[in-house]
């Protein structure tokens, strides 16, 4: 078949009937199971098709997958885009959808496009599985009795789930438009935090919002309370609220469906938020109940979290030998399951610990092992967060030149490499703060600028307060003092807009406040 014919450009209204009969005539002469696999990939909006795809959906056919594959790219039905990567034009995929409902009864094609997205679904939560083996719905103590995946099998997966990304969304809301309740939660509960929390996959909300609805659709509460801590995370993570209230509803739910393992999961996020109101030991007391069930049920991996956590908040108490007692022992205890994801996140914690107890440079050693770390299991992306703390540490430590270089390459790394905006704003904060306080550079005020213009397109109070604080900073540094005022004005009417007050805006403004994100 000539694949000009299946360009736009060429489908006019007079060829119109001729490229439909060229389609439907390769159709015909396809083998059953390569029509059958055909007629599967139009019923879900798959953007991108590869091997394994077809593979999944071979659940009832002879041929292999591959034999399927090289006689669909040999019709020229399905096209190569790159390698192991495939695509099916939209002609092709309207005449396999027609062929689907004039081939099969209502209740044949209704099940078979339910049976599409539940494959896939289990598929994609079996990849999770080995990112985050510690963490139910998906791992947990329900795997406990499995072997811990190696770095490399957990890095190959993490490729692998973050290349499907586009289909997984996708899918979600059409999931939810036919609703498909059960692949359209096995899809939220596919997306590990790790991939959450570093605030790529916001465009996942109306699906995971979606899933908990099916959820609660179908009477199943602790789906429902594992999709309301996701919608938690995502919130919180883009600083659009704490995520306090979606947590709360989340502990609701796993204690009507008597789910141990999910409470206690939920009350190391509860405990994490009490901290960030400064509810000190509320939070104290629902991290060590989380701790303590997690370690009871046999979940020893998923009790670390809220030990860290329960360091973080001595920290953020000011407690800071505390805090370094309990993340050393977080650290060691990732560094015997080889976490080093976590392990990495935790030596970022004791490090921000050591530097306000007993100044910066006892800090470097764990910021450069976390920094290594996490490059180590591929994360560039917190690898290249945690190097905004190093800097930050360096540039109070009195290395205002090293700080700049590790600010100058972690910057360009989250906005050009990595493609982050958010997180590469962040950054330019704290190289901007280098250029003005130590430098007394005037261009690091106006710096400023683009940071500000970022948060504000994505209405994140809490980073616009931070760059308030920090114009208020360097234009106090340069001798700005009317401008250094209206800076602070600024900094306390946003602070207001999020609940904070002035205590807040002064906390941040000095180097040695505790940063918990």
């Amino acid at each position: 078949m000539n694949e000009r014919m299946l360009s736009t450009e060429h489908h006019s209204m007079q060829n119109g009937p001729r490229v439909e009969a060229v389609l439907s005539s390769a159709y015909e002469a396809l083998g059953r199971d390569a029509r059958e696999i055909l007629k599967r990939l139009a019923l879900a909006p798959f953007k991108d098709i590869r091997p394994w795809i077809i593979d999944t959906l071979s659940w009832d056919l002879q041929a292999s997958a591959r034999e399927v594959l090289d006689e669909l790219l040999k019709s020229s039905l399905l096209t190569a885009i790159e390698d192991g990567l495939f695509e099916m034009h939209s002609l092709v995929g309207d005449l396999a959808r027609s062929k689907a409902v004039s081939e099969h009864s209502p209740t044949e094609l209704s099940e078979t496009t339910k049976r599409v997205y539940l494959e896939f679904s289990v598929r994609i939560v079996d990849a999770r599985r080995k990112i985050e083996p510690e963490r139910p719905p998906v791992g947990g103590a329900a795997s406990a009795h499995l072997p811990l995946p190696m770095p490399e099998e957990q890095r190959e997966a993490e490729i692998w789930l973050q290349s499907e990304k586009a289909n997984i969304v996708r899918l979600m809301t059409s999931a939810a438009r036919r609703d498909f309740a059960r692949p359209l939660i096995n899809l939220a509960h596919s997306i590990p935090t790790c991939f959450i929390i570093r605030g790529t996959w916001s465009d996942s909300l109306p699906g995971v919002l979606a899933a908990a609805g099916a959820a609660k659709e179908i009477s199943d509460s602790s789906a429902e309370g594992y999709c309301m801590q996701s919608l938690a995370n995502i919130v919180r993570t883009n600083g659009w609220d704490s995520g306090r209230e979606a947590i709360e509803s989340s502990l609701q739910c796993f204690l009507k469906a008597k789910d141990i393992e999910g409470e206690a999961y939920i009350r190391n996020d509860l405990g994490l938020v009490m901290m960030y109101d400064r509810e000190w030991q509320p939070a104290l007391d629902m991290l060590v109940e989380s701790e303590n069930i997690l370690r009871k049920i046999g979940n020893v991996h998923l009790s670390l979290n809220p030990l860290r956590n329960r360091g973080i908040t001595y920290m953020e108490m000011g407690n800071r030998s505390k805090a370094i007692e309990l993340l050393e022992r977080a650290c060691e205890g990732f560094r015997d399951r080889r976490d080093y994801r976590w392990l990495g996140f935790t030596l970022s914690d004791l490090g921000r610990a050591r530097y306000l107890d007993l100044g910066p440079k006892q800090a470097v050693h764990d910021f450069e092992e976390a920094i290594s770390s996490l490059r180590s299991v591929g994360d560039d992306r917190w690898a290249a967060v945690t190097a905004i703390r190093y800097g930050q540490c360096l540039r109070v430590a009195g290395e205002p030149d090293k700080a700049r270089d590790i600010l100058l390459a972690c910057t360009k790394e989250l906005q050009e490499a990595i493609g982050d905006p958010v997180w590469g704003a962040r950054a330019l904060v704290q190289l901007s703060l280098v250029n003005g306080l130590v430098d007394r550079k005037d261009a690091a005020v106006r710096a400023l600028d683009a940071p500000m213009q970022t948060f504000r397109s994505i209405d994140a109070k809490s980073d616009q307060c931070e760059v308030a604080v920090a114009r208020y900073r360097i234009q106090l540094a340069l001798g700005d003092l009317e401008g250094a005022r209206l800076s602070f004005e600024e900094a306390i009417e946003i602070a207001a807009s999020f609940g904070k007050d002035v205590e807040y805006v002064v906390s941040i403004s000095e180097d040695d406040h505790p940063d918990v994100r």
